[in-house]
């Protein structure tokens, strides 16, 4: 016997905005791609607010985990994720999260012609087929996680912009070659509202006054209320006097781990009672895994392989900054940096690099340091500045810890993405818009 499906009516579509939560049901994913959870049956929500939010990846990574957070800490809207089978819908089944699989779809931005061509057929495809889970759902709003998920929303939407409203969140530098010029020209066109995880990517992506007006900065967030995590140094066997640095990421050129290990090898000169924990994996790309492979071959020519440990990923990231002394971040122009906030949560000082989001989150010498992207030295400097003044590492720890709480919370962004929706699903009743804005005590 086949499972209920999701409630779909919305017979209730105008309704006073009176918060009521998500149901407790859970939802599930099965190979037949149907929905088969159920909202609890009794009287509708009195907002009728009914949100697809579509991943065009299965893979897991700083963006998906923000986008698993994001879901599970909107109780003001019936959700109901649209990805690709795989992990990332794994995790929203274990989480209760109702989902939907679709077709899985890649395509690099590149301005080759085949390539490009390649790219706007699957994005065609693709969008067709969300196409008939919109037409079966009748979301009030598809909220697309990256600029790839909403070029395929909005081929989705077409014909549908007086019910449907489309937000794209964008965590990503977008070029300036023509692809990206295409891309702004149909989110300025077509896109009711953007998201951008920090001030440097809105910045970055809306370079028009149109695309400006559209474009609210919504940072990432963490669930602030999680324990800090537990040692895993008795796991390791890495003695508590060792001084150990982390540097936790995806694997990639950009994300310049290869600064970590050059850092690294400077100061443990310094410092022989310390260790590099590299945590991460190399996702999406060849050139991720080739980047890996250098990483370990000048780890072994440097001579450290007792000293850096690989951890690959790991779901437990709060036990690794628990675990750490310090957390380096290397990136080059990083969009923003969950993994900073993650380590100021747990009180751990923080050294990244000035450029893209980073100095939105660490004020230099309060809550961490900032070095100059590819400053190596500027990076050996810190660490032992660090610990040889546990005293100040400590202080820094616990004023991040304080401006996480106050700016990055998970509510807060939650609150700030479903002011957005209202603003746009409810825009010809203002009556509704301003009862929601004065609940949330905005302005």
């Amino acid at each position: 016997m086949n499972p209920p499906k999701l409630n779909l009516s919305k017979a209730h579509a105008v309704q006073s905005p009176v918060i009521h939560g998500q149901s407790a049901t859970k939802g599930t994913v099965s190979n037949d791609r149907q929905l088969t959870g159920s909202i609890a049956v009794g009287e509708p929500p009195a907002l009728p607010l009914r949100v697809l939010y579509y991943s065009h990846t299965a893979d897991v990574s700083g963006a998906e985990i923000s986008l698993l957070l994001t879901i599970s800490h909107m109780p003001k809207a019936d959700s109901i994720l649209v990805a690709p089978l795989g992990e990332l819908l794994k995790r929203a089944e274990r989480q209760g999260i109702h989902c939907r699989a679709v077709s899985s779809f890649r395509a690099r931005m590149t301005s080759n012609p085949v390539g490009l061509l390649r790219g706007i057929v699957g994005t065609v495809a693709a969008g067709l087929e969300l196409r008939r889970v919109v037409g079966e759902v009748k979301p009030d709003v598809i909220h697309a996680n990256s600029i790839r998920a909403g070029l395929i929303a909005t081929v989705a939407a077409v014909g549908k912009e007086k019910t449907c409203q489309v937000v794209w969140h964008v965590r990503d530098n977008l070029a300036e070659n023509l692809p990206g010029r295409v891309i702004r020209r149909v989110a300025g066109w077509r896109v009711n509202a953007v998201f951008a995880i920090s001030t440097a990517i809105q910045e970055n992506f809306a370079t028009t006054a149109k695309l400006r007006r559209k474009t609210v900065v919504a940072h990432n967030g963490i669930d602030v209320s999680q324990p800090t995590g537990v040692s895993l140094r008795g796991e390791f066997g890495v003695p508590e006097a060792a001084f150990v640095i982390a540097a936790v990421g995806q694997i990639a050129p950009w994300k310049r781990q290869m600064d970590a290990v050059v850092s690294f090898s400077e100061f443990h000169r310094q410092v022989p009672r310390s260790e590099l924990w590299i945590v991460g994996e190399p996702k999406f790309r060849r050139e991720n895994v080739e980047y890996e492979r250098q990483l370990r071959e000048a780890v072994t020519t440097s001579g450290l392989s007792n000293n850096v440990r690989f951890l690959g990923f790991r779901e437990d990231v709060m036990n690794v900054m628990n675990s750490a002394d310090v957390l380096l971040v290397t990136s080059d122009n990083e969009p923003f940096g969950r993994v900073i906030i993650e380590a100021m949560l747990a009180s751990k000082p923080v050294i990244g690099t000035r450029g893209g989001g980073v100095p939105e989150i660490i004020e230099h010498e309060r809550t961490g340091i900032l070095v100059n992207t590819g400053d190596t030295t500027a990076m050996t400097r810190a660490l032992a500045r660090l610990h040889e003044d546990r005293r100040w590492a400590r202080e820094l720890g616990r004023s991040g810890r304080d401006r996480v709480l106050h700016r990055f919370s998970i509510q807060s962004t939650t609150e700030c993405i479903y002011r957005v929706y209202l603003q746009h699903v409810f825009a010809k009743g203002r009556e509704y818009l301003h009862e929601a804005v004065y609940r949330f005590g905005g302005q």
